[in-house]
């Protein structure tokens, strides 16, 4: 991970583990604090 000017950066490798190729995919990251009481992340709604 590294700073830059609108947040930080970080690069996520995904990879089989028997060096097969993944198919096309698409994902979504949540970044943030997690909820104390559910363990779940928090979001702007909550």
């Amino acid at each position: 991970m590294e700073a830059e000017a609108n947040g930080i950066h970080a690069i996520l490798h995904i990879h089989a583990t028997n060096d097969v190729p993944l198919p096309a995919f698409t994902t979504e990251v949540q970044w943030g604090e997690l909820d104390t009481a559910t363990g779940k992340p928090l979001t702007v709604d909550s």
